[in-house]
C-alpha cells in the first residue's frame, strides 16, 4: 500500500466525497487558497522505494501529454492502464498534474483556463478514487528541465539506450515519409498545421495566430533553432518530423528519468517509444507482465479486479509468484532474444490459457462425481457457498436431513478436498476472476 496522496488526504479532512463537492468548495476563495498553500507543501518530496513498480509513460500516465489532453480521454486511459497493471504491479506511477497547476505562482480563480485545468486533474482523481485504485498509485511531478544531451544521454545509457539521441537523424529519415500533413485556415485568418503518422497515438496539431501565417515554415524553423540550437532544414515536412522526433525524445528521458528514480519498469504502448526502446532495454518480468494481455477478463469492469485483489491478497501474491517464475523459466530458454509483447503472448498461450480451462473442467468433473453420489446438482464451485461446507457446517434445511443421513457428508468432505487441491494452482486467481460479470455478480 502506498503513502495517501495529499490531494486525497485533504479531500477526506475536508470531507469532500465528491467531485460535485469538490467542484463547489472551491468556489470559496478561502478554501482555494488553502489548497493552494497545501499543494505548495507537496511540491517537493523525496521518492520512496517502491517494489513491484511499473512508471506509467506520458502516453499512460493520465497526464494527455502524449495523448489526449480532453479529460475524458485521460479517463479512458485509465482502464487501459490499470487493465495492464493491476494483476502484477503494486505501484503503478502516474504523473502529478494537480500540485503543480495548484502551486503556479500566476494561477488565480479568475482565470478560467487554469481553473479548468485543475477541475480536469481532479475529475481523473476522483475516477481513481472511486474505483478504489487510490493504494495501487504513486504520483511523480514530471519536471521539464531542458534538454541537456549530457544528462540525457547519461538517463538514457541506465536503461540501455546509450548513444539513441546521435540517431536523432536516422529517426527523422525513418519519421518523415509516413508523416500526413494538412494545414487549415479558420474564419479568422488563423492557421493549424495537424500531423498524423504511423508511430504517433494521436494528431498532434500546431496553431499559428493571423499575423504569423505568411511564414510557418520559418517561425517552426525558429522555434526549432532556439529551443535545441539545431539549424533548420529547407522543406516543412522534414521540418515538423523533427520537432515530431525530438518532443518525443524530450519526453522519453524525462519518463526514463523518473523511472530510474524509482527503480521501475517504464510501462508504454506509444509506437514511437517502442521504436525507439527496440533495440535497447532488455526484456524482464515487468515488461513481459506489462504486456500480458488477459482478454477473459475484458467484460469485468476493472473496479471489480481491484476489489478482488485487495479481498483476495494470497491467492493474488501465489498468482504473481507463480507468473514471475514462469516468465523467468521462459526467459531463460529463449536462447535468442525475444520481445516484452512476444514472450507474453507465449506465457497467455501456453500456461494461463490452457489452465483456465482445465480448472473449469477439473471442478466441473468434482461437481459431477459429488452429485452421481449425492443426487445434488449444483453449478460449479457453488457447493460452498450454497451448504456452507467450507465452514464444516450444513443446514438441514438446505439438502434435508434424510439427505445427510444417506451419505451426502464423505462425498462433500471429498468435494471440498478436491477443491482444494484445484484452488491451489497458481491460476486459480485469475480463473476466479473470470466469474466475475458486469456489475460484480459470481457466475455459479
Amino acid at each position: 500500500m502506498n503513502p495517501t496522496y495529499w490531494f486525497f488526504e485533504w479531500l477526506d479532512d475536508s470531507g469532500i466525497g465528491t467531485f460535485e463537492q469538490f467542484q463547489s468548495a472551491i468556489q470559496d476563495p478561502n478554501t482555494l487558497e488553502l489548497l493552494r498553500q497545501k499543494a505548495s507543501e507537496h511540491l517537493d518530496h523525496s521518492p520512496l522505494s517502491l517494489p513491484d513498480s511499473i512508471a506509467a509513460a506520458s502516453d499512460l500516465d493520465l497526464s494527455g501529454e502524449l495523448s489526449c489532453r480532453n479529460v475524458a480521454c485521460r479517463i479512458a486511459q485509465v482502464e487501459q492502464l490499470f487493465r495492464r497493471a493491476w494483476f502484477y504491479f503494486d505501484s503503478i506511477i502516474i504523473s502529478d498534474t494537480i500540485t503543480p497547476q495548484l502551486a503556479r505562482e500566476d494561477g488565480a480563480s479568475e482565470d478560467d483556463d487554469w481553473l479548468q485545468q485543475v477541475l480536469d486533474s481532479a475529475r481523473v482523481l476522483f475516477h481513481l478514487k472511486d474505483m478504489g485504485a487510490a493504494g495501487l498509485v504513486a504520483f511523480e511531478r514530471k519536471l521539464n528541465t531542458g534538454f541537456c544531451e549530457v544528462c540525457a544521454d547519461a538517463q538514457l545509457a541506465q536503461r540501455g539506450l546509450g548513444g539513441l539521441l546521435k540517431a536523432y537523424e536516422q529517426y527523422v529519415d525513418e519519421f518523415t515519409p509516413d508523416a500526413t500533413i494538412r494545414t487549415s485556415v479558420s474564419r479568422d485568418g488563423s492557421r493549424s498545421i495537424s500531423v498524423r503518422h504511423p508511430l504517433m497515438n494521436n494528431t498532434h496539431i500546431w496553431d499559428f495566430a493571423p499575423d504569423e501565417k505568411d511564414d510557418i515554415r520559418g517561425i517552426l524553423q525558429d522555434r526549432l533553432a532556439r529551443a535545441h540550437n539545431h539549424g533548420g532544414p529547407v522543406d516543412l515536412e522534414t521540418l515538423i518530423a523533427q520537432h515530431m522526433v525530438r518532443s518525443i525524445l524530450e519526453h522519453l528521458v524525462i519518463d526514463v528519468s523518473v523511472a530510474n528514480t524509482y527503480n521501475a519498469s517504464l510501462g508504454t504502448t506509444h509506437p514511437m517509444y517502442q521504436r525507439l526502446m527496440s533495440g535497447g532495454i532488455n526484456t524482464n518480468p515487468e515488461s513481459v507482465a506489462f504486456e500480458l494481455a488477459l482478454p477473459v477478463l475484458s467484460s469485468v469492469p476493472i473496479e471489480t479486479l481491484i476489489e478482488i485483489r485487495n479481498d483476495e491478497r494470497e491467492p493474488f501474491l501465489r498468482f504473481r509468484d507463480g507468473l514471475r517464475r514462469a516468465i523467468k523459466e521462459r526467459l531463460s530458454q529463449n536462447e535468442a532474444d525475444h520481445t516484452s509483447i512476444q514472450v507474453a503472448n507465449q506465457i497467455r498461450e501456453d500456461l494461463i490459457e490452457p489452465e483456465l480451462r482445465a480448472i473449469t473442467q477439473r471442478l466441473k468433473k468434482a461437481d459431477d462425481a459429488l452429485y452421481k453420489k449425492s443426487g445434488v446438482a449444483l453449478g460449479v464451485g457453488a457447493l460452498l457457498t450454497t451448504c456452507g461446507l467450507a465452514t464444516g457446517f450444513i443446514p438441514a434445511a438446505a439438502v434435508g436431513i434424510a439427505t445427510l443421513a444417506g451419505g451426502l457428508v464423505v462425498p462433500a468432505q471429498q468435494h471440498i478436498d478436491k477443491r482444494a487441491e484445484i484452488e491451489s494452482s497458481d491460476i486459480f486467481f485469475i480463473w476466479r476472476a473470470t466469474r466475475h460479470t458486469v456489475g460484480g455478480q459470481i457466475e455459479s
